[in-house]
């Protein structure tokens, strides 16, 4: 499900063009703008939905722009579609990255350790539970709450006496042992 990137000659192209020309930017200023969301959008293996996101964060950046101040419009929405991107991941639309750096853990492994959901192989279902056994009790308590149980990093953190941001450090440590797990035991083609 990876569509084609957007360029200018695309019918969202022409909107975005229509909509940025009310607001004194040209073709080149867009240009800037498209190449840069088609960059965010390849990092994603569902393109779709990235790339439906960046335009709504590319339309919020849009009337704030100041060509004044020395930068593209690229450079100047690229912030703004990062931010939509990750407002659509917190309100459950679930991305997940080729290029991890950009998002939080949760959403990196969420696609592997859901075992109900039919999609998904029985071998890697099996893998999945034979990883999170191996994890030690406080680990696999927490992959369980936020991928079997849908809980939210705030919602996992109260009944478990703990911060949002120590769920986030223990999810770093979940996504090491991952990649251990998967390096020690060859299974990178399933991967």
């Amino acid at each position: 499900m990876n569509p084609q990137p957007i360029s200018i000659e695309s019918q969202i192209g022409q909107d975005l063009l229509s909509y940025c020309s009310e607001f004194g930017l040209t073709e080149t200023d867009l240009q800037s703008a498209l190449k840069q969301l088609n960059y965010l959008a390849s990092r994603y293996k569902y393109r779709v939905e990235v790339l439906q996101s960046a335009c709504i964060g590319l339309l919020e950046a849009v009337p704030c722009f100041d060509k004044r101040r020395g930068v593209t419009l690229g450079t100047y929405s690229s912030n703004y579609m990062r931010g939509e991107i990750r407002r659509s991941q917190e309100n459950g639309t679930v991305f997940i990255s080729l290029d991890d750096e950009d998002l939080p853990e949760e959403y990196l492994v969420s696609q592997y350790v859901n075992p109900r959901d039919s999609a998904v192989s029985v071998e890697k279902v099996e893998c999945v539970k034979s990883f999170v056994e191996s994890l030690p009790d406080n680990l696999a308590n927490l992959v369980k709450m936020l991928f079997w149980e849908d809980y939210t990093q705030a919602g996992a953190a109260r009944p478990l006496g703990i911060s949002r941001q120590m769920i986030s450090k223990m999810m770093i440590d979940v996504r090491r042992r991952g990649r251990r797990f998967i390096r020690r035991n060859h299974l990178e083609d399933l991967y």
